[in-house]
């Protein structure tokens, strides 16, 4: 998928860069809330919360078929992850959120349709 970094990092004003300087990883502070117009929007192909607020929501860009993204959660709240308006993720219903939990915070998300999503999460 074709962005503008690869890795997502962000500290009180969100940006997009290739990464935190110190240790080559990129951050995320989870903001916005559990609705998908006023969450974070995700543009880089790997993207690792550091900071969950409860009830804190990240909003998948549009891709083509094909195209994945990776999100990785350390923060100490469920991060709920948002398809782009219209389409879905998994069977859950259309704009509903996915769950990316702190027990199993590492997701894979594939685009099988620009309406339909996939989420292959850690056990």
């Amino acid at each position: 998928m074709p962005t503008l970094s690869t890795i997502g990092y962000c500290g009180i004003v969100c940006t997009s860069s290739p990464g935190d300087p110190r240790n080559g990883r990129g951050y995320i502070d989870g903001h916005g809330n559990e609705f998908a117009t006023a969450s974070f929007p995700l543009a880089a192909d790997v993207n690792r919360f550091t900071t969950v607020a409860a009830n804190a929501g990240a909003l998948l860009p549009l891709m083509n078929p094909g195209d994945s993204m990776t999100v990785f959660n350390s923060g100490a709240n469920a991060l709920l992850l948002f398809p782009p308006v219209g389409a879905k993720i998994n069977a859950i219903a259309t704009n509903g959120s996915y769950s990316v939990a702190t027990a199993t915070p590492y997701v894979d998300v594939y685009c099988i349709s620009p309406l339909q999503y996939i989420a292959s999460q850690s056990a």
